[in-house]
């Protein structure tokens, strides 16, 4: 995945991860999830190739991190 692609991505889904992040946990700590999920995405790049692959990666990786968070909360 180019950098480009990266971006497409981030401009694409973003809103929607958002929208399903603040589903699941409220306001508080969507912008930390969505943060880590971009960027466990651009760590994994040479990994994941094609669109549906990304979408699929991004929203499983936002519920995983939305629920260690919900665990942390207590």
């Amino acid at each position: 995945m180019t950098e480009k692609e990266f971006r497409t991505y981030f401009r694409e889904l973003y809103p929607q991860l958002a929208q399903y992040a603040t589903r699941l946990l409220g306001a508080l700590d969507v912008e930390d999830v969505l943060q880590g999920t971009f960027l466990e995405l651009w760590n994994r790049r040479t990994d994941i190739n094609t669109a549906a692959h990304v979408r699929a990666f991004m929203f499983r990786s936002v519920y995983t991190q939305a629920l260690n968070v919900l665990k942390h909360r207590g």
